[in-house]
C-alpha cells in the first residue's frame, strides 16, 4: 500500500526541482572590432588608464551612412568555440536585428544571431557525470558601457566596448544546482582560454553571465516561471544569486504565491537580487535579418581546417597528467588557467619529480611566480654551454648599457638579462665568470 507524501513536511530542497539555464557571454581577443575596423584595445592615459570613447568610428556610433563589414576572424572564433563544445557548425549562417533602445546601443538594434546561428547544440560533462547540453552558440556585437555617478546623479556612457565581439552560449534548461552553474562556468572558461578564443577576465567584464531560475513542484512536468538574473561577473556571484533566488522564489511558493517573470539584479553589498524590469520575450525584440549583412556560407572543408588545428584544452591535460601519477584534485588546480598549465609544463623539463612540482604550484601564494618554484624545488641549471652563453652575453653587450654603475650592479643586470634570455636555466657561476671577462676587457 502507498503512503501519500506530505510535501509540507518536506524540506524546501525536497519540495520543488530547481531548473537553471545559463547565457554566457564572452568577448572575442580579436584585433579589431566585429563590424569595422576600430581597435578592441582602448587608448591609454599617462597613468595606464584606458580613455572613454577613444576607439570608436562612425559604425560604433551609428551614424548616418556608416555600414558594418563583417570581421573574417570573429567568425572563425566562434566556429572554433563550438568545436570546442561539440557542436554542430551550419553550413550557411544569418546575421539578424536584435531591436531594443538603451542608452548605451546607439543603432538601437544589436546585430546578434537568432534564427541561423554558427553553432547548434553541444555540451559539457560535470565531475558528477551528469551532462550539460547546449542549445547554441551565436555571434553579436557588444554594447557599451553605462558609467553611474551617484554623486552627481548623472550617467555617463563609453562606447569603447561598442562593437567588441562576443559569443553567446545559451544552455539547455539542464542545471540543477549554483554549484553545478559555477563548475560549468568554470570549465566553459578554461576551454575558450585554452582555445586561445578570449581572455574570459570575469573582473573586467570579458566574461559575464546571465542566469535563468526556475521552481516546480517535484514531478511536475511543466516548467514554473522563470526569474532572469542579468550580469553576473565572477563565479562566486553566480553561486550567492542562484542559492539566494532559490530560497526567495521557495518562500513565495510555500506563501502559495506566484513567481513573477521578471529581470532582476544581484545587489553583492546586501546579498540579494532586486528587481529591475519585467522580462522580454523574443517577439518583444522583432528579430528580422540584417539587411546589411549578406548570409555567410562556411564550406565543410573551412570548418574541418579549423578543426585540425584545434589546440589541446584542459580536458587532454588533465589526462595527461593523471598520466603522470597526479590526482584528479591536482589536475583539476593545474588546468584551471592556461598559464598555470604552462607553467607546470615548463617547469617538468627541468626536473621529473611532478608531484613536487605540483605541490609547489598548488600550494603557492603566487603560482605564476616561476623563480620562485624553482627556487623551492632546488634545481640544478641545465644550460653549462660555456660557448652558447658567452655568444647571449655577447649580444647583450652589444646592445648597450649604462657603464657608469657599480661592478656589483652591472653584474646583477646582466645576470638577469642572461637569465631572461635563457629562461633561468644559465648556471649562475659559469655566467657571472664570462660576464666579469666581458666587464674586464671593457
Amino acid at each position: 500500500m502507498m503512503t501519500a507524501i506530505n510535501k509540507a513536511n518536506l524540506p524546501p530542497r525536497q519540495k520543488y526541482d530547481v531548473v537553471i539555464g545559463l547565457e554566457v557571454h564572452a568577448e572575442l581577443n580579436t584585433k579589431s572590432k566585429i563590424f569595422c575596423s576600430c581597435s578592441t584595445s582602448p587608448q591609454i592615459d599617462k597613468n595606464g588608464n584606458p580613455l572613454p570613447n577613444s576607439s570608436v568610428c562612425p559604425v560604433c556610433m551609428a551614424l548616418p551612412g556608416a555600414l558594418p563589414v563583417l570581421n573574417k576572424m570573429a567568425v572563425e572564433k566562434t566556429i572554433t568555440a563550438g568545436l570546442c563544445f561539440g557542436c554542430q557548425i551550419n553550413k550557411v549562417t544569418v546575421y539578424d536585428r536584435k531591436n531594443y533602445f538603451y542608452p548605451d546601443l546607439p543603432k538601437a538594434y544589436q546585430i546578434s544571431q537568432m534564427f541561423h546561428p554558427i553553432c547548434l547544440e553541444g555540451s559539457v560533462s560535470l565531475s558528477n557525470g551528469r551532462v550539460i547540453r547546449l542549445n547554441r552558440i551565436h555571434s553579436e556585437e557588444d554594447a557599451g558601457k553605462l558609467l553611474h555617478d551617484d554623486i552627481n546623479d548623472q550617467t555617463l556612457i563609453d562606447f569603447n566596448r561598442c562593437g567588441v565581439p562576443l559569443i553567446e552560449i545559451v544552455t539547455e534548461p539542464d542545471i540543477k544546482s549554483a554549484a553545478e552553474a559555477a563548475e560549468f562556468l568554470r570549465e566553459v572558461r578554461s576551454r575558450l582560454t585554452f582555445a586561445g578564443i578570449s581572455d574570459a577576465q570575469m573582473e573586467l567584464g570579458q566574461m559575464r553571465c546571465d542566469v535563468n531560475v526556475s521552481l516546480k513542484p517535484i514531478g511536475q512536468i511543466k516548467l514554473g516561471n522563470r526569474v532572469e538574473l542579468k550580469n553576473l561577473n565572477s563565479f562566486k556571484m553566480v553561486e550567492r544569486s542562484i542559492q539566494y533566488e532559490i530560497k526567495r522564489q521557495t518562500a513565495l511558493l510555500d506563501d502559495g504565491k506566484k513567481i513573477t517573470v521578471e529581470t532582476r539584479k544581484w545587489n553583492d553589498a546586501k546579498q540579494i537580487t532586486t528587481s529591475m524590469r519585467n522580462k522580454e520575450a523574443a517577439n518583444d525584440y522583432r528579430y528580422f535579418p540584417d539587411p546589411d549583412q549578406y548570409p555567410v556560407h562556411l564550406p565543410a572543408s573551412y570548418i574541418q581546417k579549423l578543426k585540425k588545428a584545434l589546440p589541446k584544452l584542459s580536458g587532454d591535460y588533465k589526462k595527461d597528467f593523471i598520466n603522470l601519477g597526479l590526482t584528479p584534485y591536482d589536475t583539476e588546480i593545474l588546468t584551471r588557467e592556461k598559464k598555470i598549465t604552462e607553467l607546470f609544463l615548463e617547469t617538468c623539463k627541468m626536473n621529473k619529480d611532478y608531484k613536487k612540482i605540483a605541490n609547489i604550484i598548488i600550494n603557492s601564494k603566487d603560482p605564476l611566480t616561476k623563480n620562485q618554484i624553482i627556487e623551492k624545488l632546488n634545481f640544478k641549471p641545465t644550460n653549462t654551454d660555456r660557448a652558447r652563453l658567452t655568444d647571449i652575453i655577447q649580444k647583450i653587450f652589444a646592445a648597450g648599457y649604462e657603464n657608469n654603475k657599480p661592478i656589483d650592479k652591472l653584474i646583477n643586470y646582466f645576470m638577469g638579462k642572461v637569465m631572461q634570455a635563457t629562461k633561468g636555466e644559465a648556471d649562475p657561476e659559469l655566467t657571472k665568470e664570462i660576464i666579469k671577462s666581458f666587464l674586464t676587457e671593457k
